[in-house]
């Protein structure tokens, strides 16, 4: 069977959400933004745990993860977030700019955002060979982690650019 590739994951999103078009892109985007932002603070709660070994309590949230459940949704990540890219980030982007209110320099942006975006795609898939190999090593467990987040704040920088280009405060 061929694995998934994140740029395929990406395009297969794309897809379903070409059956389901967006009315509204701000929404969308400060959706996607939230849910980028919740998987970097549950992270950052597993790197301070790991790095100080210090144990999640039984049944603690991780910003929507458990304990146990942490080590397999970090494997997934990369593919998970190409996901996000092609249903809702990208979208979200190119409705916003459709509209024809949209703030000039928002419009002159798409076609660098979207490069920058087809980047991430890339980093997905570049990190996805690091993050997804899972280890019981503390030192390569920290790198997974820390590659997952650099993955995830480069596309939230384009998201909170997006935002600034549209003239809208960036979501908290």
């Amino acid at each position: 069977m061929t694995k998934l590739t994140c740029h395929d994951a990406y395009i297969d999103a794309q897809q379903r959400r070409s059956q389901n078009p967006l009315k509204s892109g701000e929404y969308k985007l400060s959706e996607a933004h939230d849910g980028l932002t919740r998987r970097c603070e549950g992270l950052n709660l597993i790197e301070s745990s790991i790095e100080e070994r210090i144990p999640f309590p039984p049944g603690f949230d991780i910003r929507g993860w458990t304990q146990d459940e942490w080590p397999d949704e970090l494997c997934k990540l990369p593919i998970m977030t190409a996901e996000d890219i092609g249903y809702r980030v990208i979208p979200a982007i190119r409705v916003m700019c459709a509209d024809p209110n949209a703030p000039a320099d928002l419009k002159n942006s798409l076609a660098s955002i979207e490069r920058q975006i087809l980047g991430c795609v890339g980093l997905c898939e570049t990190h996805r060979r690091q993050i997804e190999k899972p280890t019981k090593q503390r030192a390569a467990t920290l790198e997974r982690i820390r590659a997952a987040k650099s993955l995830l704040t480069s596309v939230l920088m384009i998201i909170e650019d997006t935002f600034a280009c549209a003239g809208l405060p960036a979501p908290k």
